[in-house]
């Protein structure tokens, strides 16, 4: 059985398009609360929506701080924010184009992840936190590595909760 998710937290990161807007509608429809981070905070449709570059720490500090205030904790991450820049043909993508990528893609990822740890290890052990790895959401096969090697860092502390 899987459990519900009326009445939980997520932040959404890239919650203005495409994949990260998706997820916002599909985790409201199933009843959830949710924050949507994006450059363009005007486009996005969610409970809380706010700007957010997440190549950028001081934006990332300030839309967590807000996003985690406003929705009264946080349960799930969803890191949908990325862009692909330079790839057709990619020998003749440009150094700045796969600068932009990682910072977006990799960078963006493990900053709002760090930054979201501590709200969703709160719950350890009780109702909600951080209780399973699919709480932590990246939306492509590098961003997963890099989630699970943060998930699985992590194993020692959540066996002691």
């Amino acid at each position: 059985m899987v459990p519900s998710l009326e009445g939980k937290r997520a932040i959404v990161t890239g919650a203005s398009s495409g994949i990260g807007a998706a997820t916002v509608r599909a985790l409201r429809e199933e009843g959830m609360r949710v924050a949507g981070g994006a450059r363009r905070a005007d486009r996005i449709d969610s409970d809380v929506a706010l700007e957010l570059d997440v190549t950028d720490r001081v934006s990332c500090e300030g839309f967590v701080t807000e996003a985690v205030e406003q929705l009264g904790g946080l349960d799930v991450l969803v890191n949908g924010a990325g862009l692909a820049l330079g790839r057709e043909p990619f020998w003749e993508s440009k150094e700045e184009d796969e600068r932009v990528v990682l910072e977006t893609n990799v960078h963006g990822l493990i900053r709002m992840t760090r930054l979201c740890l501590p709200f969703l290890l709160e719950g350890v052990g009780g109702d909600r936190g951080l209780n399973q790895p699919d709480q932590i959401h990246p939306t492509a096969v590098g961003q997963k590595i890099i989630a699970e090697t943060v998930w699985k860092s992590l194993q020692p502390l959540l066996q002691t909760k």
